[in-house]
């Protein structure tokens, strides 16, 4: 086989083509490594005025030697691109280490260099390279309209994790450092060198010699010897202003060439910091006198360095520049100035603005501070919540007064936990589900309570409905809970999000602004959507009694639920939260709105509608003043063209819809046509009775009951009030029906309505 792969050999034909490759050295191969090397000589160029002495004003030159490394993982790795050894480092874009022989390794693309090998090859490799070197030679690789570059991080084996925004928000204007406290683990496998993934708190650590006791722990893991856990100290540290009174900024790049403590001092000069750097350390090695131990611990020390533009992607001009390096306790450097120090990366930890961010959230606008309530914590209010959170916008407050119990996760959003679970008292969902969200960096309340109290408690209500709360979303399924949300005296939005049909429908209301239409107005409309339409009525109103089922979760135990999937449950539950998000971002629509997701035939994919709600007509019943009646604009229209039809004599109809004892509303959603039979003249319309009982069984039957016969309405061709023979004719009505009845009349000056209840008129 020979020393030099096929695979290495092809890259260097295909780097001849280059038109800015001058000459390729001869390939050379490193048995012990098995890393093949090729130097070529590129042409970079230079403006006119710089070619004549061969090079540009800070050191490019003209002709550029560079060279290219390939492990024996090429080409699933790619190769690792050096320049010369005397290569200006005070440069943006370059990584922070050097190879074996200390060559500068330049960062020539956004992302991965291996996805970039793989789509575009070597001679893309190239293209990019020369770009690099002539912007280097301009000095332009930083483009301050764009904000200032940070050092690169990219592949560093020891990883910090902190709230960026909590650390620039330390510094001040007189310059100083503080400790937090870091906790850390060490990993080492037997693949790869030992790595440090470590967490910086956000509150500030009071340093002295009864503190700092217990802070500096390590141990060993117990299944996994090899790594090790601990507990030590993080310093933040910044400058002030200089003599003239000017806030210290630093507008060059320092070569990133800090490998000792010396270097970090010299840093610290450089950021002229220097007298906050001594201080700090002076203070840690005082503190720590008289105290021992025979190991090292991890030390981050990061710099807070103004630059003359703010950060890419971020409202600050301070970059934070981390490194990290093993501290002893007396001495705290245990080589001295040699004592070893490596850069760092540094990650912002979870918090709402990084998740919103990454969700596709605009980065030029602020994170939406508006508060959701949800209600119901149960499988689908579980998954909303955490899709929300992972958003940055999770629920704010969260009420259920139910515990978890084994069978919840079958589809709940949290994973099980024995000790959790076996605990007493026990855990309840609004508990366990709000400290979830909390670990996404998000505040939330749980409020353990069954909302149809809670609704009439004014105090807790002030929390579910306060005045940043952008809407009440309810995922309980629950008719009592949708009723107790209507009767909540507040103008903030409700929402509704169920499943039906065992996860093959799921459907999310939203009330119109001043809560018309409201949730049951959304609701009654849904039901009359789907008994028009073919695809949808035999899910929602299927012929099977229901499609419940008491389900044995233990002996002698059982729960009542609609059995599906968890992936059926995520399907609709990832879509519902979409369209949250998208309220969220955008505001609320003006109107009312049902979005319908309905299960594609191959049970896999859905698809949704999105279908408006007009507000509804409220008409009080006369000599009731309590009740009501919510006209929906499909009857509405109905018994418009019915008028229109007729415009001499009187003419009515059938009223559908749906009665809410509690609210004491008639949601009249559908109008039948009057039966053939009925008589129409100028003072009188008398219904007729051909076929209506049937068309009232087959309407009630194929919604299985969700609608039905509330009354009958028909028109006076002036504006007046009920007549006597209305009124007589409702005390008829009355004593038939056992439920409550309506009679709405339509007349050219609006509508009026009486009712007919045989428990009102005793």
């Amino acid at each position: 086989m020979p020393e030099i792969s096929e695979t290495v050999l092809r890259a260097i034909h295909d780097a001849k083509q280059h038109p800015s490759v001058i000459s390729i050295a001869a390939p050379q191969h490193n048995v012990t490594s098995g890393i093949s090397s090729f130097m070529l000589t590129l042409e970079i160029p230079l403006p006119n005025a710089w070619r004549a002495s061969g090079q540009s004003p800070n050191g490019v030159k003209l002709f550029e030697e560079v060279r290219f490394d390939f492990s024996q993982k090429f080409p699933l790795k790619p190769p690792e691109i050096s320049l010369r050894d005397n290569f200006s480092r005070e440069l943006a874009h370059l990584q922070p280490w050097l190879t074996a022989d200390k060559r500068p390794v330049p960062c020539i693309v956004l992302g991965d260099l291996g996805e970039f090998y793989i789509n575009f090859g070597v001679l893309g490799i190239i293209t990019q390279l020369v770009g690099w070197l002539s912007k280097a030679a301009e000095e332009s690789l930083i483009d301050l309209d764009q904000g200032w570059e940070p050092r690169r991080r990219d592949n560093v084996s020891f990883t910090l994790v902190a709230d960026e925004i909590a650390i620039r928000d330390t510094i001040d204007e007189r310059g100083g450092f503080k400790f937090f406290a870091f906790r850390y683990n060490r990993i080492k496998d037997e693949l790869t060198a030992q790595s440090l993934h470590g967490e910086i708190s956000q509150d500030q650590f009071t340093i002295n010699k009864k503190s700092v006791e217990k802070i500096f722990t390590e141990r060993s893991w117990q299944n996994y010897p090899k790594n090790r856990s601990g507990t030590s100290l993080a310093l933040v540290i910044w400058a002030g202003k200089s003599s003239s009174g000017d806030l210290i900024i630093s507008d060059k790049y320092a070569p990133e060439d800090v490998s000792t403590l010396a270097g970090l001092k010299a840093l610290s000069i450089a950021f002229e910091c220097e007298r906050s750097f001594d201080m700090a350390f002076g203070i840690l090695q005082s503190t720590l006198a008289e105290f021992t131990a025979d190991k090292t611990f991890a030390f981050p020390v990061i710099f807070c360095v103004r630059r003359p533009a703010k950060m890419i992607a971020t409202d600050s001009n301070v970059e934070l520049v981390p490194f990290l390096f093993e501290m002893g306790i007396n001495p705290v450097f245990p080589e001295g100035n040699n004592t070893a120090v490596f850069p760092a990366s540094l990650r912002q930890s979870i918090n709402a603005d990084l998740l919103f961010k990454l969700s596709g959230g605009d980065p030029a606008a602020p994170n939406s501070p508006k508060r959701l309530s949800l209600i119901g914590a149960g499988s689908l209010g579980s998954k909303i919540a955490l899709h929300l959170a992972r958003c940055g916008w999770s629920p704010s407050v969260i009420i259920d007064n139910k515990t978890m119990a084994p069978h919840n996760f079958a589809r709940h959003a949290l994973l099980p936990s024995p000790r959790v679970i076996q605990t007493l008292p026990p855990s309840y969902k609004a508990f366990m589900l709000a400290e979830a969200v909390e670990n996404f960096g998000q505040n939330c309340q749980p409020l353990v309570a069954d909302f149809i109290y809670l609704s009439s408690v004014k105090k807790e209500m002030k929390i579910v409905t306060g005045d940043k709360t952008f809407a009440v979303l309810n995922t309980t399924a629950s008719l009592a809970v949708r009723e107790a949300i209507g009767s909540i005296e507040t103008n903030i939005r409700a929402m509704e999000a169920v499943m039906f049909s065992r996860g093959k429908v799921g459907v999310l209301v939203t009330e119109g602004k001043e809560k018309n239409p409201c949730l049951n107005d959304l609701f009654a409309e849904f039901f009359a959507i789907c008994y028009y339409d073919a695809s949808l009525k035999p899910l929602v109103f299927p012929n099977e009694e229901s499609l419940l089922e008491t389900v044995e979760i233990g002996q002698g135990c059982g729960s009542v639920t609609m059995p599906m999937s968890d992936g059926r449950l995520s399907v609709f539950s990832a879509g519902i939260s979409e369209r949250l998000l998208s309220f969220a971002r955008a505001g609320l629509p003006h109107v009312g709105n049902i979005l319908i997701g309905q299960l594609s035939e191959d049970d896999i994919s859905a698809s949704y509608k999105s279908i408006d709600v007009a507000p509804v007509i409220i008409v009080d019943i006369d000599d009731i003043g309590s009740w009501k009646i919510r006209l929906h604009d499909r009857a509405a229209k109905k018994i418009r063209e019915e008028v229109s039809l007729y415009p001499t004599v009187e003419t009515g109809g059938v009223l559908i819809g749906r009665i809410s004892l509690h609210s004491k509303t008639f949601h009249v959603v559908d109008v039948l046509e009057a039966p053939e039979d009925s008589v129409r003249s100028a003072s009188q319309f008398t219904l007729g009775r051909k076929g209506l009982h049937s068309k009232l069984d087959e309407y009630g039957n194929s919604s299985n009951w969700a609608l039905y016969s509330l009354g009958t309405w028909h028109s006076h061709l002036v504006t007046s009030g009920p007549s006597q023979m209305d009124r007589d004719t409702a005390k008829i009505i009355g004593g038939y029906r056992t439920t409550p009845s309506i009679l709405l009349i339509h007349t050219p000056g609006g509508y009026r309505a009486l009712m007919a209840d045989s428990f009102l008129e005793g």
